[in-house]
C-alpha cells in the first residue's frame, strides 16, 4: 500500500502543485497536473496496426512486445481486451459513421458484410423453426 501511495505522489501526479492556505491543491495546480499528465493508451489510435500484424499472424504477446519498441506500454491481456471491445464498438457502426472514422474501404466492406451475415442468420433463426415444428405436432 505504502509503495503505491509513494508512485502516486511521485512529480508526474502532480503531487508538487501549488497548495492553498487550507492544505489543498488549487484549481489552477490541478488543471495544469491534468494537462500535464500523459494520454491513456487508446487502442483506437493503433487498432489499423494491430489488426494488421494479427493477420500476419503475430499473438498478443508479440505484439505488446512490438508497441514497446514505440513506447506504448501495454499487457498483452490488456490489448487483446481492447481490442475486442474496439471490434465490437466499430461493428455497431454504419457505413457512413466508419468513412468518418477515416477506415480503409477494405474494414468498411468486412464490418458490413458482418452485418449482411447477422442479418442473414437472424432471419433464418433454426429456433424459431423448431417450435413451428413442435406446434404441428400437437
Amino acid at each position: 500500500m505504502l509503495r503505491r501511495l509513494k508512485k502516486r505522489n511521485s512529480p508526474k501526479y502532480g503531487s508538487n502543485a501549488a497548495l492553498g492556505s487550507d492544505g489543498v491543491a488549487t484549481p489552477d495546480a490541478v488543471l495544469q497536473a491534468a494537462e500535464a499528465a500523459p494520454r491513456v493508451f487508446n487502442i483506437a489510435d493503433y487498432y489499423q496496426a494491430v489488426r494488421l500484424m494479427r493477420e500476419k499472424g503475430h499473438s498478443w504477446r508479440d505484439l505488446a512486445s512490438w508497441l514497446k519498441q514505440f513506447k506504448i506500454n501495454v499487457s498483452f491481456a490488456h490489448l487483446r481486451r481492447l481490442y475486442v471491445q474496439e471490434d465490437k464498438r466499430l461493428s455497431k457502426l454504419n457505413e457512413r459513421q466508419l468513412r468518418e472514422l477515416g477506415m480503409p474501404e477494405e474494414l468498411i466492406e468486412e464490418f458490413v458484410s458482418r452485418d449482411e451475415k447477422i442479418d442473414r442468420l437472424a432471419a433464418a433463426d433454426p429456433e424459431d423453426e423448431d417450435t413451428e415444428g413442435k406446434d404441428k405436432r400437437r
